[in-house]
């Protein structure tokens, strides 16, 4: 099974936030890979492997006459194009070039007429960033809406417009995901009350398609999409350790499983072998078998990890042989291989 093989250090601490690990590679044998959380107002990254010419990446969400800004979801998300790296904070959306270095696009919640959300529970927030397709960008706020936008890098210049926003939550979305399948291309969306909402993309506009709400009480905390499922299998982690598996046409509950005994913070799917990956801060990191054969799930692998507070785990490539675990106020990324 999986054995710890290395510790990766950024340069600083990682935050207390559910999914706060983030990984983008670019080439197919995942050599030239980049690990990164975010801390405060900063995005940290290093690559892991030997490679030559390769950077550490530092992007500061950077305010005019604003302080004490912090972010509240972070990610890299390969397009057509390009690969850009989208910040969220209680300011607003900042579009970035993968590596922090040039800003594309600043998305200001004042200037944009951003309000508070409706009961008024909590305060300005982005959370959830999904790609959609080739270039369509999502961004969950606090309102419940979902703002979408184009981005394309024409020779060298960026190109980014905003779509709209687009609404089905009364409570402030927590967590994005998108997939394509044969049935198209879909995004899903779940809140802090646990309702989920399943988008279709058309024609470049979010048209809503299923809503899922016989399970409220607890938060959504990690989606992710296994699109070689039918028309797509919906895999939604909650904030009571509990896993729940939706078709993702129908919406209709396919599996569950008591998971984890406390809030799921990290989720993660290797698209090639249909390796689950999951970690909770109840201090276990588990690997999950999907299959199209037998039993849809079966547990694989158990690891407790001594005194970490997990925010996050990700593959390091697509056959899941490889993966990686950041944790609260650690500076250090733990790597585990087959």
């Amino acid at each position: 099974m999986y054995e710890k093989v290395k510790v990766i250090n950024l340069k600083g601490s990682v935050a207390p936030q559910p999914k706060n690990l983030q990984v983008v590679s670019f080439d197919s044998n995942w050599k030239e890979v980049y690990i990164g959380a975010s801390r405060k107002d900063t995005f940290m990254a290093v690559c892991p492997n030997n490679v030559p010419d390769a950077q550490e990446v530092t992007a500061v969400y950077k305010t005019k006459e604003k302080e004490h800004v912090t972010i509240s979801s972070a990610k890299w998300c390969p397009m057509e194009s390009c690969t850009v790296l989208v910040l969220g904070s209680q300011h607003g959306i900042q579009i970035y070039d993968w590596n922090g270095a040039n800003i594309i696009l600043d998305y200001d919640f004042t200037s944009n007429e951003i309000k508070k959300d409706e009961k008024e529970i909590i305060g300005f927030q982005a959370r959830g960033i999904a790609a959609i397709g080739s270039s369509y960008l999502a961004v969950g706020l606090h309102t419940g809406e979902i703002v979408m936008f184009c981005i394309e890098l024409q020779q060298e210049n960026y190109i980014c417009n905003f779509i709209g926003k687009f609404k089905n939550h009364v409570d402030y979305i927590t967590e994005l995901a998108s997939s394509t399948t044969q049935a198209g291309k879909f995004l899903a969306s779940g809140d802090s009350n646990g309702i989920i909402c399943v988008w279709k993309e058309v024609a470049g506009q979010l048209v809503h398609h299923v809503k899922i709400q016989d399970w409220q009480g607890f938060p959504v905390t990690t989606i992710t999409i296994w699109n070689r499922y039918k028309d797509g299998l919906l895999i939604v982690g909650y904030g009571n350790g509990m896993i729940r598996m939706f078709d993702l046409n129908t919406g209709k509950l396919v599996s569950e499983i008591t998971a984890h005994c406390a809030w799921i913070t990290g989720m993660d799917l290797a698209s090639s072998s249909g390796l689950l990956l999951t970690c909770s801060e109840d201090g276990y990191v588990r690997v999950w078998q999907l299959s199209l054969k037998g039993p849809l799930i079966e547990h694989w692998y158990s690891q407790p990890i001594p005194d970490s507070l997990l925010m996050g785990a990700k593959f390091l490539d697509p056959n899941g042989s490889t993966f990686c675990l950041s944790s609260f106020d650690s500076s250090e990324i733990q790597v585990y291989r087959m």
